[in-house]
């Protein structure tokens, strides 16, 4: 329901961090907003891969989008965060937090994972394992095309949402 409705995740998250607060005043939690509801995928999705919505969990992905590392040129060399895969609904929600929050509880970076997460949701981990002895080069072209990848969404965000609202390692 929170993918498909952004109001929803909002309504949800107030709730989580007001009964944390309430319920819980003697810890040390930070509240923020985390974006861990639209899944790993996040990243991958701005070089075409698929994700699928499903009941009662985070989404998933479909398929992956190289069959092997030879395939590793199709993809660009820089995405465009704001606009490419789900990139535009991380905007829509961060933004829609922002207003909903009047900019007083920051936002966490979409969830990323490593450049090695990243790499691996655009080609299966076992064919990324054997390019590491059978390619090397691409591998590395591979991995640095995903962190390039990775800092550009977690800066897309901060230009969009502004430094102070985003949090880069909860």
């Amino acid at each position: 329901e929170m993918n498909r409705d952004f109001d929803k995740a909002v309504e949800a998250q107030v709730y989580r961090i007001n009964y944390q607060t309430e319920h819980f005043p003697d810890t040390d939690f930070v509240p923020v907003f985390n974006l861990a509801l639209l899944g790993e995928g996040v990243v991958p999705s701005m070089f075409g891969s698929e994700q699928m919505i499903v009941e009662d969990q985070p989404p998933f992905q479909v398929g992956r989008i190289l069959s092997d590392i030879s395939e590793v040129d199709k993809l660009p060399e820089r995405i465009n965060p704001e606009k490419d895969g789900w990139g535009a609904r991380v905007k829509e929600l961060c933004l829609k937090w922002l207003d909903e929050t009047d900019c007083q509880v920051p936002i966490e970076v979409n969830d990323h994972q490593s450049p090695y997460g990243v790499a691996t949701k655009l080609i299966g981990n076992e064919d990324l394992i054997y390019a590491m002895y059978d390619e090397p080069e691409l591998v590395h072209k591979l991995l640095g095309i995903c962190t390039n990848a990775i800092i550009d969404a977690a800066e897309a965000m901060q230009s969009y949402c502004g430094k102070e609202n985003v949090i880069l390692n909860s």
